[in-house]
């Protein structure tokens, strides 16, 4: 699939090897659109331009990054608690909470 910022939810897809066709994505976790909104792309290309790209490792190895404590703050201020966690992938963020789990649940 070849996904364009411009025509959100729909993407090409390689029918044949010079044919595409266009095709409806409802399994992206892009659901609201929003990698396409003008704020969110120029505030990640400002991003780029001051800290480069990649993430340097992940939170265990290469440390917590400054963004990480901005963004936990935020989202915890938004959602009323005392503190936030954001996890650097879907895997990650389930496999805490299954492990989680199984250490407060009764056996």
């Amino acid at each position: 699939l070849s996904r364009t910022a411009e025509k959100k939810p729909y993407a090409l897809a390689r029918t044949t090897p010079v044919e595409d066709e266009d095709v409806s994505v409802w399994c992206s976790n892009d659901y609201l659109g929003m990698s396409a909104h003008p704020k969110v792309t120029g505030a990640v290309i400002d991003t780029i331009n001051r800290h480069g790209v990649g993430a340097g490792g992940t939170r265990n190895i290469a440390g917590t990054s400054h963004h990480h404590v901005e963004l936990e703050d935020t989202l915890s201020k938004l959602h009323g608690k005392d503190a936030a966690l954001v996890f650097t992938s879907c895997y990650v963020a389930n496999d805490t909470t299954l492990q989680t789990l199984g250490r407060v649940l009764k056996r």
